[in-house]
């Protein structure tokens, strides 16, 4: 039997065996695959086609699903370690800042507040409170750039 009647005889199994592993295109075409290696060792005497694809298919998508799942995993791991990074570069640059300019940097973007609300919390004018964020956000890029 060629490869492709193989493919569309045994499309539903196929399709079948990869929702049981996410059901994506990705695996799909790996199962695919697989049925296209598994087609150059097949032995007819010691099992039916079906049984022999359905094993080796299933088995390859367990593995490609295990292998893509700790990829994610690691890419995740990478993404905390950059955020615990950013973090620590963030509290090492504020803390080079001036109390005041800290707790302004603080009310920004920590708490929220907009321009206007700290304005009137320091009982200063908007564009004063303006002009000190551009200066903070200046003395920070400039610390940024000492870091490189």
């Amino acid at each position: 039997m060629e490869f492709e009647e193989v493919i569309k005889k045994f499309e539903k199994m196929l399709k079948k065996i990869n929702r049981m592993y996410g059901g994506t295109e990705d695996g799909f075409q790996e199962a695919v695959l697989e049925v296209y290696e598994a087609l150059k060792t097949y032995d007819e005497s010691k099992s039916g086609l079906s049984t022999y694809l359905y094993w080796r298919v299933r088995g390859k998508l367990q593995r490609w699903s295990k292998q893509k799942k700790e990829i994610t995993q690691e890419e995740g791991m990478d993404m905390s370690y950059q955020r615990i990074e950013n973090k620590i570069l963030v509290e090492s640059l504020k803390n080079r800042l001036e109390a005041d300019e800290r707790e302004l940097i603080e009310l920004i973007y920590s708490s929220g507040m907009s321009d206007v609300e700290i304005a009137k919390r320091y009982k200063e004018s908007v564009q004063t409170i303006k002009n000190k964020k551009h200066s903070i956000l200046g003395k920070l890029r400039k610390m940024l750039k000492e870091c490189d």
